[in-house]
């Protein structure tokens, strides 16, 4: 699909301005903790937004509408689980994880079990955050390659050094404000899309009767039964309680408290976590719609636009197919909007584990003395420039593999890492008394048939009946989660053998868990109304200059000059009023100010 001259200048205005965004933060960026985690004073609005924007990745626009391409309403459970696991951290997890005042996960693992167990998820960590940003970036390359022509290559490269570099200058505070900025872009765009969808199919019931006659009501029924055969996933009721188990692990274990880690206190965490849950709720059941349509109207096109797996273009298509002309630009912007998101949180997450759990244990093992202030934050930008050349590396290696989609790719990095991580890292938050080695064992254990699952159909079990067949997903899922569960249950019985320091050590951390964080004593300084001004600021401009596209279109509805608008001015008004919010916080601090003034001269 051809890109025009104002589409590239769209895309590059939008590159620079996420550029200059990390120009700006950088003054808020004056240690490590402002690096890692935003020295704790983040706006629950941009936490949420960016909690968001890393559930959702470009993976949705290809691998997941893939999935609903070809097997319809079923897509829906992969959402809807991300969007459950939101909901128990607002009502429960999330002011846990930021009251007790760490700065990444790894930490955590070591206030609840020990030095060992911290080791080992801050190593593995680093190494699936790199693969998990890569498959993202891979998928759009792939994507973009797919349907706009533009060289893989290039695109992982370019995107790569773009997220580079606004993370190295501001680490978390860039990572925060740009995810909000794309949450405010992609939004109303991808309502826009699937608006325009429905219109194109005849609404939900011209929906419902097209799929019934062109023969898809079985394929699009919620659960499969023996449609799908794949390697990895099959649709069935099977595969979606694995899948279930999977998410809400991830969701609901010690690994997700990284989301909540930079915001001010546990109130503020529920309320990211409920902005959070919900966009996730919402944006279910406005991306499903598109790829199915796409099925329904441009099936020929879809699968004539090549690529491992062709269905993985379908939203790309249908968006090309409905949108205003003008629009091209901003589609792509949306696509490079999802994929940031993850890359730039897997950069700081890893920087903030290396800086605070692998070099300080790498200095006591070598006797070295640690470095402090402002090396330490030279570190963390050094580190973040190291993992940012690894994912786009591998990234550029994903893209040379032959036959296998985005979705593939993550089904099987949950399948492999996910249920053998997340069942003791979720286990660990409710249950109280087991010794310090609990979680290690569980995960060592569970990797044993997790390792046998991926290796399953290859020539070495060819001669053991039921390994000669590759093993679902949700097999290997509900396995592993099970000899996870089994394991840690089962340390309870060698509890009371702990020493009694480690019983003090876990006492202190489900105090401290549930203990309220004062900011004004434990942190103080709120930044909250430069945050404001400098988001609001940056999305009202992008807002104005994109309502300039709605003079390319000839017509008017959603079809031309009403849909830019929409989309254009969705994204202006949000941007006034946080800018709105500020100026008004601004006000009432200078007469707040000028009244203790007076006071004070009438006392002396």
């Amino acid at each position: 699909m051809k890109i025009s001259t104002i589409d590239y200048v769209v895309i590059g205005a939008y590159l620079v301005a996420m550029l200059l965004v990390g120009v700006v933060f950088k003054r808020f960026t004056r240690n490590s903790s402002d690096f890692i985690k935003s020295g704790c004073k983040a706006s629950w609005w941009m936490a949420g937004a960016s909690s968001f924007m890393t559930a959702f990745s470009a993976w949705t626009f290809t691998g997941a509408a893939g999935a609903a391409y070809e097997a319809g309403w079923t897509f829906t459970i992969i959402f809807f689980t991300n969007a459950l696991g939101f909901l128990v951290q607002a009502i429960w997890l999330a002011p846990w994880f930021r009251q007790l005042r760490v700065s990444s996960v790894p930490e955590i693992v070591k206030k609840r079990f020990n030095v060992c167990t911290q080791q080992y998820i801050a190593y593995l960590g680093g190494f699936t955050g790199i693969l998990g940003a890569a498959i993202t970036l891979y998928g759009l390359a792939m994507f973009t390659s797919a349907v706009f022509g533009f060289r893989i290559d290039y695109v992982i490269i370019t995107l790569g050094c773009v997220v580079l570099f606004y993370s190295f200058m501001s680490g978390n505070w860039a990572v925060m404000a740009t995810d909000f900025i794309q949450a405010v872009i992609l939004f109303p765009l991808t309502i826009l899309i699937a608006v325009l969808a429905l219109n194109e199919i005849g609404g939900v019931s011209g929906l419902l009767s097209e799929i019934q006659a062109q023969g898809l009501s079985s394929n699009y029924q919620l659960f499969k039964n023996g449609q799908f055969n794949e390697r990895v996933v099959d649709f069935t009721l099977l595969w979606a309680v694995g899948l279930t188990i999977n998410k809400l692990c991830g969701y609901m274990g010690i690994s997700s408290g990284r989301r909540y880690i930079a915001v001010k206190d546990g109130k503020e965490a529920s309320k990211a976590a409920w902005l959070a849950f919900a966009l996730m709720l919402v944006g279910t059941f406005i991306w499903i719609i598109p790829p199915m349509v796409a099925r329904l109207r441009f099936h020929e096109l879809v699968m004539s636009m090549g690529g491992s797996k062709p269905a993985e273009t379908a939203y790309a298509v249908i968006s090309m197919q409905l949108l205003p002309p003008g629009m091209l630009g901003l589609m792509v912007i949306a696509m490079f909007s999802a994929t940031m998101s993850s890359m730039d949180t897997g950069l700081n997450t890893n920087a903030a584990q290396f800086v605070n759990d692998i070099y300080p244990a790498l200095c006591r093992w070598f006797k070295k003395k640690p470095v402090e202030g402002k090396k330490l934050l030279y570190l963390a930008q050094g580190w973040t420039i190291v993992l940012g050349i690894a994912i786009i590396m591998t990234a550029i290696n994903f893209s040379n593999l032959k036959g296998v989609g985005v979705f593939r790719l993550m089904q099987e990095l949950g399948a492999i890492f996910g249920s053998v991580i997340g069942v003791p890292m979720l286990l660990g938050i409710f249950i109280k008394k087991t010794p310090p080695w609990a979680a290690m064992a569980a995960m060592l254990i569970a990797a044993v048939p997790s390792l046998i699952g991926w290796m399953s159909g290859s020539e070495m079990f060819s001669d053991i009946s039921f390994l000669a067949t590759p093993w679902k997903m949700h097999t290997r899922i509900i396995l592993n989660s099970s000899v996870g569960t089994a394991v840690f249950l089962l340390s309870m019985l060698f509890y009371k053998r702990s020493a009694q320091d480690y019983k003090d050590r876990l006492t202190v951390f489900f105090k401290t868990m549930h203990t309220p964080v004062d900011f004004e004593k434990e942190v103080g300084g709120a930044v909250d109304m430069s945050q404001l001004l400098i988001v609001g600021m940056f999305t009202s401009v992008i807002g104005f200059l994109a309502c300039f596209l709605a003079f390319i279109p000839e017509t008017w509805g959603l079809n031309g000059r009403g849909g830019i608008l929409l989309v254009s001015g969705s994204i202006l008004i949000i941007g006034l009023i946080l800018l709105g919010i500020g100026y008004n916080s601004r006000r009432n601090l200078k007469k707040l100010s000028n009244n203790s003034n007076n006071a004070e001269l009438e006392m002396n």
